[in-house]
């Protein structure tokens, strides 16, 4: 059976709120790369523990390249990690490690907007391991509605974990959805774990 993007939206959740905030604590996530690694070990450790996810696949800093005529801007974009079903990109991340300050954003959220107004082009994933190149052959398709995260380890005090501030400077964010570990900026340094809500 298909997962439901309700589904995949609920692992991801999981996985931030209950593996990535214990990696962070316990000291191994250290840099953007390694909240790179952990995410994506503990995704595919579910996909592969659950038959329930049988039908998805992961694929790491994709550079996006298509058939000619197809992604536009998007042509050379690397997601930090996707998420496809079957033969569609349901989930794109952008990631940010910023424990000490506040992630610089405004890029990622332009590309966001570009993931939406791309929807249904072609997009190549998989390699000859014979050649390198691209199986021209097996394309995926961006879904209609792709789920997007922006998962962030920084203060709490930054702009992109403000709603009313994101809105401000972009109109429709209803679709993204920020994961976030959040640092207070007080003295304490207090860490708060959180999943937050649709921007919308």
């Amino acid at each position: 059976m298909k997962n439901s993007l309700k589904d995949i939206d609920r692992l991801v959740r999981n996985v931030w709120t209950e593996k990535i905030s214990t990696d962070y604590v316990n000291g191994l996530i250290n840099s953007e790369r390694a909240l790179q690694a952990c995410l994506y070990h503990h995704l595919r450790a579910s996909l592969e523990k659950s038959r329930t996810y049988g039908d998805l696949e992961l694929f790491v800093e994709q550079k996006l390249d298509g058939p000619r005529g197809q992604l536009g801007k998007l042509r050379g974009k690397t997601p930090d990690l996707i998420i496809c079903r079957g033969k569609e990109i349901v989930a794109f991340f952008e990631l940010k490690f910023v424990p000490e300050g506040r992630p610089v954003f405004e890029g990622d959220f332009k590309k966001f907007d570009q993931y939406h107004e791309r929807k249904g082009n072609k997009v190549f994933l998989h390699i000859d391991p014979d050649t390198g190149y691209w199986v021209e052959e097996k394309t995926y398709s961006i879904a209609s509605e792709p789920l997007i995260y922006y998962a962030a380890i920084a203060r709490s005090d930054s702009g992109a974990f403000k709603p009313k501030s994101m809105r401000e400077r972009f109109q429709e964010l209803d679709f993204v959805t920020v994961l976030a570990i959040k640092i207070d900026a007080d003295e304490e340094r207090k860490l708060v774990f959180s999943v937050a809500g649709l921007l919308g």
